[in-house]
């Protein structure tokens, strides 16, 4: 039945309107539902700032004749994350059949509107189609869009044919926009932009670093990964003035890249760096001494067991991004975005299973298996590890597990509307999107630091109160835009990942002297 995809994406579409704008359509109301066979489609564009575009288009006007799909999305939502893949391939099958591709950034949080920020997020994650930032919601409220990932499909004629969200729409999509090709009566063809190609010198994309001042030789080690390279970057540990030296790129599995290698784990004992692969869906085990990386656990494609159980590549994961290992090096522990609930992986056996969180996505304290956490992202680990200190990104706040049962540390109560306070030096301060965390011994207890992607510079958590240590320049006048990772090192400095700015910076203990990483050698 060859029109039955395209039956299947309208009721996806009416459903989606139905849920999302009480029961709207895209009908006019003033003019006669004859004039178009679909809804006549929002008009954007010249307005709002654009990436990867000669002059910002007016969409659909400037593209008469052809198909375009617009795809909702934000960098910070795991889900946007998990459908590039299939944003990628029907790029790639569609590149010369007249399709139009168009991502429309919109963010939840005020800064996330940064060209900067969607710019080195297109970077890391191989983006080169038009983008356009949706500053003010306005394109998402015109085309009633309230969840990431969400994607529109334009006809020739300039109506809106349908709309679906969520993960895994590849064969609906591909199917509609075959359907919305055939029933062209004439398709232009579209130009490719080519990527721009990186230049390989530096850290390209850093996102997490642990660092240990006598691991591995007499010169210590800091570790950074690189999802732009790939890869591990390994480093001597600088010294008082951030000086370091380039050692090796640590690769993936068979020597080939790490797939978007996030959250990582050093066991200096055994000699062992775990990494946590997010768009394989693995947890590596990485043996320094001899060289060779292999899987810990994860199949390499995305699970949805809520319960696990399974040993080493029997076992599926989720997105796995934050990592911490337990002080005596026997388990790993993971958080699995995917999945909103945090993991652990026997280190012997490699048998993971879920840890805490229900699996459902919301805060939500309790025991561990009736807790809920959102987007949770840095994991961090008391030094007599009986506490889990979580980094629950979508939920803007920092939660604790210990004993049987998860609490939240601390959190903003309205998340997504007090936004300015997290840029203000106030003595509580509002976290937004918190991605690392790191646990700096105090005499009163831990102290938890924290790498909040919304504030520029560190939030330190100690009992029921926090400060934050603002850097929005350094002397160069270069803004610290989006910190990421985050590690605290046993002589007490700590270092922090500005994923934008391509660098690792180095706090001081009192945290009254701050300075880059520089890694000479590395090219």
């Amino acid at each position: 039945m060859p029109g039955r995809p395209r039956v299947r994406f309208f009721v996806c579409f009416a459903f989606a309107m139905l849920v999302v704008v009480g029961g709207t359509f895209f009908w006019p109301r003033n003019a006669p539902p004859q004039e178009h066979a679909n809804p006549p489609a929002p008009v954007f564009g010249a307005a709002s700032p654009w990436l990867h575009v000669d002059s910002p288009p007016t969409v659909p006007t400037d593209y008469p004749g052809r198909v375009v799909l617009l795809w909702f999305w934000r960098a910070t939502s795991i889900h946007s994350l998990h459908a590039v893949p299939d944003v990628l391939a029907l790029e790639r099958r569609f590149a010369d059949d007249g399709l139009v591709m168009i991502g429309v950034h919109t963010g939840r949080y005020a800064g996330e509107a940064s060209s900067a920020r969607v710019r080195s997020a297109a970077e890391r994650l191989k983006i080169s189609m038009p983008l356009v930032i949706d500053v003010d919601h306005s394109i998402a409220s015109g085309y009633g869009v309230r969840v990431w990932p969400t994607f529109v499909l334009i006809g020739a004629d300039g109506g809106v044919i349908g709309s679906t969200f969520g993960e895994g729409r590849f064969d609906l999509l591909a199917n509609a926009i075959e359907q919305a090709l055939a029933d062209a009566v004439e398709v232009s063809r579209v130009e490719r932009r080519a990527a721009v190609a990186q230049t390989r010198r530096g850290l390209l994309a850093p996102t997490m670093v642990v660092a240990s001042p006598t691991a591995v030789d007499a010169r210590g080690r800091v570790f950074i990964s690189d999802a732009g390279r790939g890869c591990v970057v390994e480093a001597t540990y600088p010294d008082e003035e951030g000086r370091s030296t380039f050692v090796r790129e640590i690769a993936g599995i068979g020597g080939g890249p790490m797939h978007d290698p996030q959250g990582l784990a050093f066991d200096a004992a055994a000699g062992v760096l775990y990494v946590a692969e997010r768009s394989a869906h693995r947890v590596l085990a990485v043996d320094l001494v001899r060289g060779e990386t292999e899987i810990l656990a994860g199949t390499g494609m995305p699970g949805h067991d809520r319960r696990g159980g399974g040993a080493g590549r029997e076992q599926a994961l989720n997105s796995p991004v934050g990592l911490a290992l337990a002080p005596d090096g026997s388990t790993v522990f993971a958080t699995l975005a995917g999945l909103h609930q945090v993991w652990s992986i026997d280190v012997a056996t490699g048998q993971a299973r879920a840890m805490a969180g229900s699996g459902r996505s919301m805060p939500m304290d309790g025991s561990l298996d009736t807790a809920a956490f959102a987007q949770p992202w840095g994991l961090a680990i008391s030094a007599d590890g009986t506490r889990l200190y979580v980094a629950d990104s979508e939920s803007s706040s920092i939660r604790v597990i210990e004993g049987q049962s998860v609490r939240t540390l601390t959190a903003d109560d309205d998340s997504a509307l007090r936004e300015t306070a997290a840029r203000s030096t106030l003595p509580q301060v509002v976290l937004q999107h918190p991605r690392g965390a790191a646990i700096r011994e105090t005499s009163a207890g831990d102290a938890v630091v924290v790498a909040d992607a919304m504030v520029p510079g560190l939030v330190t958590i100690e009992g029921t109160r926090s400060r934050s240590i603002l850097l929005m320049t350094d002397d160069s006048g270069a803004e610290v835009i989006e910190p990421a990772g985050v590690c605290a090192a046993s002589d007490g400095r700590i270092f922090l990942v500005d994923i934008v700015g391509r660098r690792v910076l180095m706090f001081e203990p009192d945290g009254s002297a701050w300075r880059p990483v520089a890694i000479a050698g590395l090219e």
